[in-house]
């Protein structure tokens, strides 16, 4: 069962500094259309925002895809980076990709990080919560090909059809204020 978020980022040199610096040394990292090293990867990242005379906005898409602890027992860091390949390539295209799988806590999960502009045409990545709905979709697909399971999307639903007085009072814990 994969669970995904996704964030919009102004410095994507940040995110790729964080991506390389908390990795272990055999975690396997791709990149698509960009280096698999730090420095190379963000001198790529900015080539292309240079390119297209990008100034301000959101530089970078960071989506992190991650593994229960028993699933990650199942699968391998490569297949979970392959995993996030996947992702990336079918949601991302024309876009720079770099993957970067983590496997230091209980469980595996992947950085995906995406140029926010397109490399040919330089249109931006915009800003919608609709892309994480069809980011979680795509990813459920992947993890049902690949035998794993996924988030039961109905009692998720069915907890937000609940009241809102009783969904406050779920997030006081219990006490109503």
């Amino acid at each position: 069962m994969a669970y995904v978020k996704i964030a919009y980022r102004k410095d994507a040199n940040s995110v790729i500094r964080y991506c390389f610096t908390e990795k272990a040394p055999e975690d396997p990292v791709h990149g698509q259309d960009c280096p698999e090293q730090e420095e190379p990867a963000k001198n790529a990242f900015a080539a292309i925002r240079e390119l297209h005379k990008f100034k301000e906005g959101n530089q970078a898409i960071h989506v992190i895809q991650s593994w229960s602890p028993e699933e990650s027992k199942r699968i391998t860091p490569e297949h979970a980076n392959k995993m996030g390949q996947a992702l990336a390539a079918q949601y991302f295209q024309g876009h720079q990709q770099l993957v970067v799988t983590h496997s230091h806590d209980d469980h595996l999960h992947n950085h995906i990080v995406v140029n926010a502009l397109h490399m040919e045409t330089g249109k931006r990545f915009t800003n919608k919560k609709h892309h994480l709905y069809k980011l979680r979709d795509i990813s459920d697909a992947i993890c049902r090909e690949n035998g794993l399971s996924i988030i039961d999307r109905d009692a998720k639903q069915r907890r937000y059809d609940v009241p809102e007085r009783v969904q406050k009072i779920d997030r006081y814990n219990g006490n109503s204020y």
